[in-house]
């Protein structure tokens, strides 16, 4: 485990340190600052003799010249353009004026006030027909959105834009509004869909020749890769950027792509090459005097030569990071590299210092989660101010459009405006229950309990299972098993259901998934359990000919060793097959099990049936006497575990037919080829326990801790 933490802080630093590129994609950030000064020179000078709608231009001209290092001075110059134009009844003006007071103010912190203009800018161009001021002000609006985290409603201005700017062919636009859709999906977790639309960008910049552009287009697409685990793409992408930076870049842009770079040949596994990254990106830090970059480029120093297990380099550089960190007065810094410290600590053999290192790690961490729980709250609150002031602004802008369709104020009776009043009172009412509906759905599609559903990751029958995370411990990923909604009436299949979990609180085994809760939130049933993020055996076996003997033996040893432990108390799995049989990795063990699924299970062995004729269980794994009509019981679970194993050494299953029928037809009648028929090499005593675990007289197969047993003899013989 401990080897592992590397990867994980060296992936999560980078993409803090790459947060940077982001933001000078998704703000118009005038890239040569001489250039800017010397055209707000000029406007100055013809602002002095310009007049009517030239005067309106210069004065918008202006303002969105400073609208990034004098945002107060755009907001006066954009006043006044919009006071002018309106006198001259220049939409087009007041259009651009109005837009230039939404990237402004979203400069100053004032998303709502910048969602408004924005509205404003909008309707102006709309009215005009202004395609490309309408896309411009729709990208205002994304911008905004995404400001305020509020993704969906983001993604929907951007592909507005999008789809306009494809329209009239803004090359430039296009380009920058499929990066901003790619961060979008980033935030959203989609890294496939982020990845497609950072590609597209990346074209179009590529097409374009701007050197700067492209190598953020490099670096966005890279990390996406970096993220996904695919370190030879990545390390292509962040050498390209590289290269065009050293052209281009400032020192800070190529500290930072050294560090993308090491994090690329850390992935890969060539240290070397990291390590040598990694100084690359100290020296030019420290020359710069970058401290962040400094303090990131020691720490990560210290977690490579710990992975090589070179401890005196280790903690030289972790020490220094250490003294960076609280020279920043950085309490997240400071936390993460004690706990770096610790680890290298305990794998040194000095637990004392260890727990130390550990100790104060816990205490900061616990310090951290307090006060980013108080910005949680804070933030949600901002946001639900954000929601209604929207909605307020909507209202408004809704009412506007009525009056302006409406008779003039002589021919309106009475009687209109109180049947108006009625009417506007009801859409109100009918549009807030519709609200409460949504908001109902949406909450029931996003939460259960006190977790937040990130993602489906499986789907049976009687249940569905998300990816998920606490509310109150947002970093631990959770797996959320609910129960289909169309299930809730059926008494049958909410008691198999709870009995899962109850039957697996009374296990305790490394090698059983962990349940850490179990309950129900508003009529909807859930289990909360270990996230496990690997492979079913199923997948491995199908994506290996044929694995390793001492490979099989290990997992093999595993699985038997739950079956021990469920015998013992009397419990039967009932559907032990290798798509509930997870492989995952666990301190430096990729081939460490974990048994699913135990929906099917009972306590005491009971009956096989849930109901008259339904067989328990998948057909390969069905054990003769269960086909036939006797009860479950262990022999039978010996045998369903017996053709696991047959199909870890072989790579195929000992019946195959065209049909279930078939396949039981052939579990009752023939006996399978053994293991060593299709691989030699197959031990003689593995050989033999397989084919009698396989028996179809269920007395003369062995009993769970017999086959347990046999494996670990089997083991100790091929090691020698």
């Amino acid at each position: 485990m401990a080897n592992k933490l590397p990867d994980l802080k060296l992936f999560t630093s980078l993409v803090f340190s790459l947060t940077l590129f982001f933001f000078i994609w998704v703000s118009f950030t005038v890239h040569v600052e001489s250039q800017n000064d010397q055209k707000v020179k000029e406007l100055k000078i013809k602002l002095k003799t310009a007049s009517g709608k030239e005067r309106a231009n210069v004065l918008n001209g202006l303002s969105y010249s400073l609208y990034k290092q004098d945002p107060q001075k755009a907001v006066k110059y954009a006043k006044q353009a919009l006071d002018l134009s309106r006198k001259i009844e220049y939409t087009t003006g007041e259009g651009i004026a109005f837009n230039n007071l939404a990237i402004t103010n979203r400069v100053l912190g004032n998303n709502i006030k910048s969602i408004q203009y924005a509205g404003d800018a909008l309707e102006c161009f709309k009215k005009l027909g202004n395609k490309k001021g309408a896309a411009s002000t729709l990208n205002s609006l994304g911008l905004d959105h995404l400001d305020l985290g509020k993704y969906e409603q983001a993604l929907k201005y951007f592909l507005e834009c999008l789809a306009i700017c494809e329209e009239i062919g803004l090359k430039k636009r296009i380009a920058s509004t499929l990066n901003n859709i790619g961060v979008v999906y980033y935030h959203l977790k989609n890294t496939d869909m982020a990845r497609q639309y950072y590609v597209r960008s990346l074209k179009i910049k590529e097409e374009s020749g701007d050197r700067y552009d492209v190598a953020v287009g490099y670096i966005n697409v890279g990390t996406i890769d970096l993220n996904s685990k695919k370190y030879r793409n990545a390390l292509d992408y962040f050498l390209k950027s590289l290269n065009l930076l050293n052209q281009t870049g400032d020192k800070r842009d190529i500290t930072n792509a050294y560090l993308n770079i090491a994090a690329a040949y850390f992935g890969l596994e060539e240290y070397s090459k990291s390590i040598d990254f990694l100084t690359q990106s100290l020296r030019l830090a420290e020359e710069i005097g970058s401290k962040f970059e400094v303090f990131t480029s020691l720490k990560h120093l210290g977690e490579v030569y710990t992975k090589i297990k070179e401890y005196k380099m280790a903690f030289f550089y972790l020490s220094k990071a250490l003294d960076m960190a609280k020279e920043m007065k950085k309490n997240n810094l400071i936390r993460d590299t004690k706990k770096a410290i610790s680890l290298l600590y305990s794998q040194t053999g000095n637990f004392k210092k260890a727990y130390e290192y550990l100790y104060d790690y816990t205490e900061l961490n616990e310090k951290i989660l307090n006060k980013e729980m108080n910005d949680k709250i804070v933030e949600m609150e901002i946001k639900y101010n954000a929601d209604k002031k929207e909605k307020e602004i909507a209202l408004l802008s809704k009412n506007n459009e009525i009056q302006k369709l409406t008779l003039s104020r002589e021919r309106i009776t009475r009687y209109a405006l109180i049947t108006g009043f009625i009417l506007l009172f009801v859409i109100t009412i009918l549009l807030f229950k519709k609200y409460l509906y949504f908001f109902a759905f949406w909450k029931k599609e996003k939460y259960i309990g006190q977790y937040k559903l990130l993602e489906k990751i499986a789907a049976g029958a009687s249940a569905v299972v998300f990816k998920a995370h606490s509310l109150l411990e947002k970093k631990r990923l959770t797996a959320i098993k609910v129960l289909h909604d169309d299930l809730l009436s059926d008494e049958p299949s909410k008691k198999r259901f709870l009995r899962e979990a109850a039957i697996i609180e009374k296990l305790s085994h490394p090698h059983i998934v962990t349940i850490f809760e179990r309950g129900e939130h508003k009529s909807r049933l859930y289990i909360a359990m270990e996230f496990l993020d690997g492979k079913t055996l199923a997948e491995e076996i199908e994506g290996n000919e044929q694995m390793d003997i001492k490979r099989c033996l290990h997992i093999m040893k595993q699985i038997a060793s739950v079956i021990v432990t469920l015998h013992k108390k009397q419990i039967l799995h009932r559907d032990l097959k290798p798509e509930n049989i997870m492989l995952v990795t666990r301190d430096d063990d990729s081939s460490f099990v974990k048994i699913l699924d135990f929906g099917l299970a009972k306590t005491q062995f009971q009956t096989r049936m849930t109901k008259t004729g339904i067989l328990i269980g998948t057909a390969s794994y069905m054990p003769p006497e269960h086909i036939s009509g006797d009860k479950n019981s262990p022999a039978g679970e010996i045998y369903s575990l017996g053709v696991i194993f047959y199909e870890l050494l072989t790579g195929r299953k000992p019946y195959i037919g065209k049909s279930t029928m078939e396949i039981m037809k052939q579990i009752l009648e023939v006996s399978p080829l053994a293991p060593q028929t299709f691989r030699r090499e197959v031990p003689d005593e593995l050989n033999d326990l397989v084919v009698a675990m396989m028996c179809k007289d269920s007395r003369k197969r062995p009993l769970a801790d017999q086959v347990l047993e046999k494996l670990r003899e089997i083991e100790v013989k091929l090691s020698n």
